[in-house]
């Protein structure tokens, strides 16, 4: 099932939806919606246009947490995320990823602790 989903489609998984960025070895790599629940705000999260929202068939105020992950299990496919949202996302997701790498980065320089 995984193989039919592409970059852009809205997946839905058994608690969740995401939608799918890339494709890295035959497996999908998503990005989680936030659920309704959580309050706060992470820096890789993009909101989505209430038009946005209405074109991908979400309910309003939908963020999308830009962190990607790969996903090897089964999904079905509800939806798919209009364009000008995916340039958003991929966006937001090299960002997160160059933060990441720095963070990184920057915990390899420092002495361990003791």
């Amino acid at each position: 099932m995984t193989s039919q989903i592409r970059c852009a489609d809205i997946v839905r998984l058994r608690r969740y939806d995401a939608v799918c960025v890339a494709a890295r070895q035959g497996a999908p790599v998503l990005c989680f919606f936030v659920p309704d629940t959580e309050t706060t705000r992470h820096r890789a999260d993009v909101s989505l246009s209430m038009c946005e929202s209405a074109e991908a068939g979400l309910p309003p105020d939908r963020r999308v947490r830009c962190v990607g992950r790969a996903h090897g299990g089964g999904g079905q496919v509800v939806g798919r995320m209009p364009a000008p949202a995916m340039q958003r996302i991929h966006g937001m997701l090299a960002q997160e990823m160059a933060r990441q790498a720095g963070e990184q980065e920057h915990d390899r320089g420092r002495p361990a602790r003791r």
